[in-house]
């Protein structure tokens, strides 16, 4: 009964210590051009240097459906 317990408990903290490893930061930079389609971590990420807009932070939860992913080089 001992164990059982004492798995129980630590079962339960691996799950509330991991239900904050997945979420990312909320703030992340995008291009505002045409054709950018990607998020990142950095201002300074090499995958803006591109950028035909203009390079500005938002919330990653209110990004529309334009940009799809994050990018590959920063994250």
């Amino acid at each position: 009964m001992r164990k059982e317990v004492l798995f129980v408990v630590c079962l339960a903290m691996v799950v509330l210590l991991c239900g904050s490893c997945d979420m990312q930061d909320d703030e992340v930079w995008i291009c505002t051009g045409p054709e950018a389609y990607v998020w990142h971590k950095t201002r300074n990420c090499r995958g803006l240097n591109d950028c035909s807009g203009s390079i500005v932070k938002r919330n990653v939860n209110e990004l529309g459906s334009k940009y799809q992913r994050k990018c590959k080089i920063c994250y």
